[in-house]
């Protein structure tokens, strides 16, 4: 193997000697001397010593020579590689093909395309300026924020990182668009990954049992079903908006319904019954507010509900998604954060408006500090944060058996993600305050009115995807979870690119 790495390496550095990268310094450095190839031998050396030692150190100094190889691509080849180590890395590291630092690889992918782009003169999307500006105002807050309320220096950085990681996405999709060729490359990609749950979640169903085994890619993820199926599900949205809106031979519309009808299938199987709530709220809602209720939607409609009501039949658990009682206790188990933050405010009153700090409260970094309920084999976990009161207090409230509202509750690790009480949105208000939490919501604002009003089968996809990822975030911390972000972020991109064209 360690050969097989030096071979490697040394194929990598010797393309990069022809790369218009290599050009470029071709004045500073002479490739054809002794002391290049000593540098290469050198690095193809450390490369095989670190895989045997530490491998995740041997794995970062790929990450970096393939960040280098990525200077010579398009912004947009960035944003796939990221999309693509979102959509596998869990699934790699899961096997043991690779240690478990992979899976964050691609938040030095989003920055680097973002970066890559801000250097770019190119005017073609104005609300990429106004992303920017969100974006940097977060960076403040966090770092206001916490030099207020105090903890790990580290806290703002981390906290910073994974909520405006879709925003880089985006923003470099619009600030250095991709022509129509790569376009059509990210749209093949996301239904490629979507449709990729499909035998690998057939699979865990069969072998393994139905709900939580059914992760398809994203094996070793804390919510992994939730995430195959939240993926499928964004491939049923293209597809069917592609049927709806978009003139096409009768026999492919009716290849790509059943192909719908697979997909649907996952949710069902991971027993995602908020995942499919959301789902059919999104859809329902961004169709009403466009006024395109007609004949063949009701049609495609009645079908989805058919297949839910069948499996339903067969798996009773799904009948909570149109149960009311049902989303009554999820919308009362939420509301539990208010009363916790209202407690905890009365020694901090600037908490109203800065928030408890980044990672303090009921986001996805407070919950992975020690004592938490996050994977302790993460690389966040093992940073070594510390609990907070308010998040402790979080935990117990979210997993405590009690009555509330007149009703019982039985509540305990590892149940459905509905039922605990924290969220995204939560999170962010608990971490930033209401300042954090406009600014943070007025970006999501921004890229829903950025949509448009017209009816092509690119706005509706982007419009139902980006609500779809909103809802989620209400019932969970999904809008934190990247493995899902980065692909919500990739469609809200191409819709956008696709639509300035179109134009």
């Amino acid at each position: 193997m360690e050969i097989k790495y030096c071979s490697f390496m040394m194929n990598l550095v010797e393309n990069l000697q022809g790369s218009r990268l290599g050009r470029r310094f071709s004045h500073l450095i002479d490739y054809s001397s002794g002391a290049a190839n000593f540098i290469l031998i050198f690095t193809a050396i450390a490369m095989a010593f670190f895989l045997v030692t530490v491998p995740e150190v041997a794995w970062i100094l790929l990450g970096i020579l393939a960040g280098i190889t990525l200077l010579n691509f398009p912004v947009y080849t960035w944003v796939i590689v990221a999309f693509i180590i979102a959509s596998f890395s869990r699934l790699v590291s899961t096997l043991e093909l690779a240690p478990s630092i992979i899976n964050y690889f691609h938040f030095p992918l989003a920055f680097g395309a973002a970066f890559i782009a801000s250097t770019k003169r190119n005017n073609f999307h104005v609300i990429a300026r106004r992303v920017r500006t969100g974006v940097l105002l977060l960076l403040g807050l966090s770092v206001v924020s916490w030099l207020v309320n105090g903890g790990e220096p580290i806290r703002p950085l981390l906290f910073w990182i994974i909520i405006v990681e879709p925003f880089l996405l985006i923003y470099a999709l619009m600030k250095s668009p991709p022509n129509q060729h790569g376009i059509s490359h990210l749209w093949k990609l996301t239904l490629f990954v979507a449709f990729l749950q499909v035998p690998i979640g057939f699979w865990q169903a069969f072998s393994q049992g139905l709900a939580d085994p059914v992760q398809g890619t994203f094996l070793g993820l804390g919510q992994g079903a939730g995430a195959a199926s939240t993926v499928a599900l964004i491939g049923v949205v293209v597809i069917l908006s592609r049927v709806i809106f978009k003139v096409n031979r009768r026999r492919r519309n009716l290849f790509y319904i059943v192909a719908a009808v697979l997909l649907l299938l996952v949710p069902i199987l991971a027993d995602a019954k908020h995942v499919l709530a959301a789902f059919l709220i999104s859809v329902l809602l961004v169709l009403m507010n466009k006024n395109l209720i007609n004949l063949k939607i009701v049609v495609l409609g009645a079908m989805i509900f058919l297949v839910l009501s069948i499996a339903a039949s067969y798996y009773p658990a799904l009948q909570l998604i149109w149960n009311p009682q049902a989303a009554w206790i999820v919308t009362v188990r939420k509301l539990e954060v208010i009363n916790i933050f209202i407690k905890y405010s009365q020694d901090a009153p600037w908490a109203w408006l800065i928030g408890f700090g980044p990672g303090n409260t009921f986001s996805y970094l407070a919950l992975q500090a020690e004592g938490g309920i996050g994977n302790p084999e993460s690389l966040i976990a093992q940073v070594g944060l510390s609990l907070s009161k308010i998040t402790e207090d979080a935990i117990n409230t979210s997993f405590a058996t009690g009555i509330r509202s007149g009703m019982y509750y039985l509540f305990v690790e590892r149940t459905s993600a509905a039922w605990q009480i924290w969220s995204s949105w939560s999170g962010i208000w608990g971490d930033l305050g209401c300042l954090g939490f406009g600014v943070y919501a007025w970006l999501w604002l921004l890229l829903w009115k950025t949509l448009g009003r017209s009816a092509s089968w690119q706005e509706i996809s982007g419009k139902v995807v980006l609500l779809f990822a909103l809802l989620l975030g209400t019932v969970y911390r999904w809008l934190e979870e990247p493995n899902v972000m980065i692909i919500v972020a990739t469609v809200i991109g191409a819709t956008l690119v696709s639509m300035k064209r179109q134009r």
